[in-house]
């Protein structure tokens, strides 16, 4: 039996859970290549996340609850990496019509106070 992974279920269980498991992260990483590079997120792919099984997208939900997964991974890792993604995201989810343009605007007022503050952070350790 072939193994496949669901990726609306796994944006709904971290989007759920009040913290992000350890081992969730090599996952989230993934998908930012898929958002980095793809530019689309599929709902199913081979049980690495490697290769697309599905010429679905997710749902705009699943859009939208990831980017906030990626806001939340950006804060407690405090990884420039998430946030680059979450970027792209947000700019993607406007394209696609997912988001409004005032709500893309919002998304990246929240972002811009994350950089700052990942910026700064960095800063006064290299003080």
């Amino acid at each position: 039996m072939t193994h496949y992974f669901e990726t609306e279920s796994f944006v709904e269980e971290i989007s759920q859970s009040p913290e992000i498991a350890a081992s969730h992260y090599r996952v989230i990483e993934r998908l930012c290549k898929k958002v980095d590079v793809v530019k689309s997120i599929y709902q199913r792919y081979s049980s690495d996340v490697a290769s697309k099984m599905s010429d679905q997208e997710v749902s705009h939900t699943t859009y939208c609850n990831f980017f906030e997964c990626l806001v939340r991974a950006t804060k407690i890792k405090s990884d420039l990496k998430f946030l680059n993604s979450a970027i792209k995201l947000n700019n993607q989810m406007k394209q696609k019509l997912i988001i409004s343009p005032e709500k893309h605007r919002s998304n990246q007022a929240e972002l811009d106070v994350l950089l700052d503050k990942l910026v700064s952070n960095k800063r006064e350790d290299n003080v």
